[in-house]
């Protein structure tokens, strides 16, 4: 049987080597395919976003690390991937490429942010989407001004995806990211 190991967000922003267990390294040596949120990107040249809320960034060491580390593709749709706007995302992209890791949920098309991401696992052929709610960032076909972005969970796109993908693969993973920012928040919602 196909393992696959999914796990929510990696953020790196201090580390230049090892920022994980021993064990979290050997349930990841112990699966066929290893998936993670990559929430934020590198660290760039590119300028903070106007937004509400944190900028996040990361380490450019980070990709290298978790490649090395046996994780195979990064979720890139989510709330901070486009904190430091296109020039972010885009550093995020060549350095995934540069270490060999896929990636799937944001790009610079709309065509590319919402393309299923397929793999062989075994004998199973295995497509991921995934998808964000809509933040700052969002390619929603609003601002036809904007480029690049990522996946919203919401958009007829994840739909078409989800149908596309079940017609060449066996199993299709959605991987959504959504959730308030701070559980603080939940508070002010009762």
């Amino acid at each position: 049987m196909a393992k696959i190991f999914i796990c929510g967000d990696i953020v790196n922003s201090t580390n230049k080597s090892c920022f994980w267990s021993s064990d979290i390294h050997n349930v990841i040596k112990d699966c066929d395919y290893a998936v993670c949120n990559f929430e934020g990107p590198i660290k760039s040249n590119g300028n903070a976003i106007l937004k509400s809320g944190p900028h996040i960034f990361q380490k450019e060491e980070t990709i290298k690390l978790l490649s090395e580390l046996g994780f195979d593709l990064l979720l890139l749709a989510n709330n901070h991937i486009f904190d430091y706007g296109k020039e972010g995302l885009n550093s995020t992209i060549n350095e995934a490429e540069k270490n060999n890791l896929g990636f799937t949920g944001a790009g610079n098309s709309i065509s590319e942010a919402y393309k299923p991401f397929f793999i062989k696992v075994g004998d199973l052929n295995v497509a991921i989407i995934n998808g964000c709610e809509a933040q700052f960032g969002v390619l929603d076909g609003n601002d036809l001004s904007q480029e690049s972005g990522y996946a919203w969970i919401n958009h007829w796109l994840i739909d078409e995806a989800i149908v596309y993908a079940k017609k060449l693969a066996d199993y299709v993973i959605v991987c959504p990211h959504a959730g308030l920012e701070d559980p603080r928040d939940c508070e002010l919602m009762s």
